[in-house]
């Protein structure tokens, strides 16, 4: 059995991808993931000085959000919960072949805007 405690965020991730077009994914999910991973991985060795897989935690997540936040505080909870999605299933992935630690990881609840609808004038001039 092999040793994976230190393995490189970028070789799991490599494994990660590897496994996804052995389960023939398109090639526009294969991009999607590489795109988040290295928005993830930046963070993760810029701000918190983390390069292997058994170094990430929730507190990382929670971490990541909030730093996305402040750079980007006009992101909706639908773009930042698009991002956790990718990271949700490589961060899983991880956990399930034992790179990683097991924790939970959670989307963001999504405040939802009550849309108006028509006046009877409007709704007048559909008919």
């Amino acid at each position: 059995m092999r040793d994976v405690s230190g393995l490189l965020l970028e070789e799991a991730f490599a494994r990660f991808i590897n496994s996804k077009k052995a389960l023939n994914r398109a090639e526009e999910t294969i991009k999607y993931y590489e795109e988040r991973f290295e928005l993830f991985n930046d963070y993760l060795k810029g701000y918190k000085n983390i390069t292997a897989t058994n170094q990430v935690d929730e507190d990382c997540i929670t971490d990541y959000i909030l730093h996305t936040r402040e750079k980007s505080p006009h992101m909706s909870e639908n773009t930042m919960n698009n991002r956790l999605r990718a990271i949700r299933a490589m961060l899983y992935y991880f956990m399930e072949k034992g790179y990683t630690e097991p924790f939970h990881i959670s989307l963001l609840s999504v405040r939802q805007i009550p849309k108006e609808g028509y006046s009877s004038e409007q709704l007048q001039k559909l008919i």
